[in-house]
C-alpha cells in the first residue's frame, strides 16, 4: 500500500485513536509528530521520536504522525514554512521567487539541494517550520483529543447497548 493512498491515512488515523493512553497523551503524541514533519524536511521520524521522548509521548503515535508530511504535502507545507520563515530571517529571495514560480512542479520541491541553499535559506526554511507546526501541531492536537474522547464515549455507549440487549435475552 503506498504512502499516497488516502486507505493508508485511514488506517493509520485508526489506529491513533485504538491506541492506550488518555487522551491527552495520545493527542501529545500526534503534535510532536507534526511538529516534526513541518519542522524537519529530512529525518522526521527520529526527530519526532526524540520529541516525544523528551515529552513522554508514544513514540509510535509521534512517528506515524509526521507522515502529515509527505510528497503531495511538500509544496504547500515547504513554500508556507520559507514564506513564514522570510518574515523573521532574511535569506535568498531569489531562491523564493523560484519557489513560487515552480510551485506545483512536485519535481523542483523532491530534488531540492538543501546543501546548496545556504545557512540563511534552510535557517528560514526552519524557522517557519517550527512556526507553522506549533500552529498546525496545537491544531492536531485539540483534534485528535477530541476525536479520541468521541470515539471512547461511542464506544461505551455501543458497549452498555450491547450488554443491555445481552442481558434481556
Amino acid at each position: 500500500m503506498s504512502i499516497l493512498s488516502p486507505r493508508f491515512y485511514r488506517i493509520q488515523f485508526f489506529k491513533i485513536l485504538r491506541s492506550g493512553g488518555t487522551p491527552e497523551y495520545i493527542a501529545r503524541s500526534v503534535f510532536c509528530g507534526v511538529f516534526a514533519g513541518l519542522t524537519v524536511p529530512l529525518l522526521q521520524i527520529p526527530v519526532a521520536i526524540l520529541i516525544a521522548w523528551i515529552f513522554k509521548a508514544n513514540k509510535t503515535i509521534a512517528s506515524l504522525a509526521t507522515f502529515v508530511s509527505n510528497p503531495l504535502t511538500y509544496p504547500i507545507f515547504w513554500f508556507s514554512a520559507l514564506f513564514i520563515g522570510s518574515f523573521f530571517i532574511s535569506g535568498n529571495e531569489q531562491f523564493l521567487a523560484d519557489c513560487q514560480k515552480h510551485f506545483f512542479e512536485l519535481s523542483f520541491w523532491i530534488n531540492l539541494d538543501w546543501w546548496k541553499l545556504g545557512g540563511s535559506t534552510v535557517l528560514m526554511f526552519v524557522t517557519g517550520g517550527a512556526i507553522l507546526g506549533v500552529i498546525l501541531g496545537s491544531f492536531a492536537y485539540f483534534w485528535t483529543k477530541n476525536k479520541v474522547i468521541k470515539k471512547r464515549a461511542k464506544r461505551k455507549q455501543n458497549e452498555r447497548a450491547f450488554k443491555s440487549t445481552k442481558e434481556a435475552k
